[in-house]
């Protein structure tokens, strides 16, 4: 009786090389889904509102990483994100 007999049927067997994904095999993949986000967002970086909206999470996204990633802040990391990316830049003065 060999180990892959034991096995419920559908189930790979562990044993098989290739049968589950590796560590590296995901960090590829996480790499090439990075990879075309970034592409997906060059490409929308014509249109100023997404880029707009692009930046606000790129920021919101820095927020939640600082608070160590915990989750509940959501809402606070996006706002304060807004806040951040719609401040004037402090070019000419009112007055």
């Amino acid at each position: 009786m060999t180990a892959s007999s034991t096995l419920p049927p559908g189930q790979p067997n562990p044993l098989t090389p290739g049968a589950l994904p590796l560590e590296a095999e995901i960090r590829a993949l996480d790499l090439e889904r990075d990879t075309l986000q970034r592409a997906a967002e060059e490409e929308r970086a014509d249109d100023p509102e997404q880029d707009r909206v692009t930046r606000i999470r790129r920021a919101a996204y820095d927020a939640y990483q600082r608070r160590g990633g915990q989750p509940g802040g959501d809402v606070e990391d996006w706002l304060e994100a807004e806040k951040a990316i719609d401040k004037p830049s402090g070019g000419a003065k009112d007055g």
